[in-house]
């Protein structure tokens, strides 16, 4: 969706209705992934009738997840969305109330029988414990990254480094527990 209104206004397109334009596309991006031709009438877009090609090889379409921890976005993750991104600097206590604030949605929106991943970046420690943690809270996939050191020139042996601890100290752990 966006956040950043100056790229809204170098791109011409108004930054005030972005939300309802996100949604709208969300649905037409669905149609192309999966019909054979879409005409498509909108609030905000008119296009077709057309043919999309080639679809996806994710069936029925790749899910599409929606990040960000504004109201705006939770609601949107939970209406329309196959998964949330939960961006920014949540506390464990926080990202919690959201999660349990999607279910809910989601139940309203006769939702919650569908698939649904909930993405964090972590922010507590990297052991089996600190994931373990997310897991209870129902965090489905951790986005992990290396540390980057002071002078943020991250070498491929560091990169190779912490996917070998990520294997030795988290995976396999988790897979002996």
């Amino acid at each position: 969706v966006g956040w950043l209104e100056v790229e809204f206004d170098f791109a011409g397109e108004s930054f005030q209705d972005r939300g309802k334009r996100c949604d709208e596309i969300i649905g037409l991006l669905r149609e192309l992934w999966t019909e054979k031709v879409v005409h498509h009438r909108g609030p905000c877009y008119e296009l077709g009738p057309l043919r999309f090609e080639p679809k996806p090889v994710q069936k029925p379409y790749p899910p599409v997840e929606i990040g960000g921890t504004s109201n705006a976005a939770v609601y949107r993750a939970a209406r329309l969305g196959d998964g949330w991104l939960a961006t920014g600097a949540l506390e464990l206590g926080e990202l919690a109330a959201r999660i349990k604030e999607i279910h809910g949605l989601r139940h309203r929106a006769d939702r919650a029988h569908l698939p649904f991943e909930i993405t964090m970046g972590n922010r507590l420690g990297f052991d089996l414990d600190s994931v373990q943690r997310y897991a209870d809270i129902g965090v489905t996939r951790l986005m992990l990254r290396p540390p980057f050191p002071p002078d943020g020139k991250v070498t491929l042996n560091d990169l190779t480094d912490f996917i070998d601890r990520c294997g030795d100290e988290i995976i396999s752990k988790g897979r002996a527990e």
